[in-house]
C-alpha cells in the first residue's frame, strides 16, 4: 500500500494516493512542511498510500483496479491484516494529525506539527493537540526540554539495539511543562532540530520554561539534564555492545 513516487506514476495512481509519513526519518524537524515531502519525494522513499473509494471492486476506475489485480497476483490479500478486512484493498482508521510524536526513539524524543496534510504509518503516532490553553506549536518547543526527557527514559521502552519505544499511553504520560508565552523563536528551535544541536536546544528551551517560568534553579535544571544524558547514554552504550557482541560471534 505504501509507494514511492515513481510506483505513483507508474500505475498512473495519482488521483488514489494519499500523502503519508512512513518512517521516522521523514521527520527531520519539529515542523513537517512541504519542502519536507517534497524533498522525500525526490528520494524515492514511499510517501503515498494507496487509497481508493472505499467501494466495490467494479466501481473502482480502471487503474486502481489493475493494481489491485496485481496485489492479488503477488498474494498481498492472503496476509492476515488484509484478510480480516470487508475489502483488502482499503486501510482501516486513517485520519490526518495535527501532528506526529515519533514511537522509536534513538537519542531523544519529539512531537511534530503536521503541515502538510498527510497521515502516517502505525510506525509513527498521530497526534491531536487537546488543549485549549495552549497552541500546538508552543506545546512541540516546550516539550524539548531536560525534564520531559529524564521522565522519557523512565516511561519508554528499552529494547534491543539501544532504541527506546513508546506506545500511545506512554506517550501521553510524559510530563510536559508548558508555557505559551515563552518568547521562543519556533523556526529557530526547528532549524537546531534538523542540525542535530539538541543541547543548545534544550538551553534555549530550559532557561525560558524550566528556569524563566517554573522557577527551577539552573542547578536543579542542570541536574535533569544530566540524568538524561546519563540514562540516554547507557542506553544507546548498551546497544552498541549488544551489537558488537553479534558481531564476534558470528565470526567466531
Amino acid at each position: 500500500f505504501m509507494l514511492k513516487q515513481s510506483q505513483v506514476k507508474e500505475w498512473n495512481l495519482q488521483e488514489v494516493t494519499t500523502k503519508v509519513v512512513s518512517k521516522s526519518n521523514q521527520l527531520s524537524g519539529i515542523i513537517f512542511n512541504d519542502i519536507d515531502f517534497d524533498l522525500n519525494a525526490q528520494k524515492d522513499l514511499p510517501t503515498q498510500l494507496f487509497l481508493p473509494d472505499n467501494t466495490e471492486f467494479d466501481s473502482l476506475d480502471n487503474n486502481s483496479k489493475k493494481y489491485i489485480n496485481y496485489g492479488e497476483e503477488q498474494e498481498f490479500h492472503t496476509g492476515y491484516k488484509c484478510r480480516i478486512r470487508k475489502r483488502w484493498y482499503i486501510t482501516p482508521s486513517l485520519w490526518i494529525p495535527q501532528g506526529f510524536a515519533l514511537r522509536q526513539v534513538n537519542r531523544y524524543p519529539k512531537l511534530v506539527i503536521n503541515n502538510v496534510e498527510a497521515s502516517s504509518t502505525d510506525t509513527i503516532h498521530r497526534v491531536r493537540f487537546l488543549s485549549d490553553d495552549y497552541s500546538p506549536e508552543s506545546i512541540v518547543v516546550c516539550f524539548l526540554n531536560s525534564l520531559t526527557f529524564a521522565f522519557s527514559e523512565v516511561t519508554g521502552r528499552s529494547y534491543g539495539g539501544g532504541v527506546m519505544t513508546f506506545e500511545p499511553t506512554e506517550i501521553e504520560e510524559l510530563l510536559i511543562p508548558v508555557v505559551e508565552d515563552h518568547g521562543i523563536d519556533l523556526n529557530l528551535i526547528d532549524e537546531l532540530i534538523r542540525e542535530d544541536r539538541i543541547e543548545e536546544v534544550l538551553d534555549i528551551v530550559d532557561k525560558a520554561v524550566l528556569i524563566d517560568h517554573y522557577g527551577f534553579t539552573l542547578e536543579e535544571t542542570l541536574e535533569l539534564r544530566n540524568i538524561w544524558l546519563k540514562m540516554s547514554n547507557r542506553r544507546i552504550n548498551r546497544g552498541k555492545s549488544a551489537r558488537s557482541k553479534k558481531k564476534v560471534s558470528a565470526q567466531n
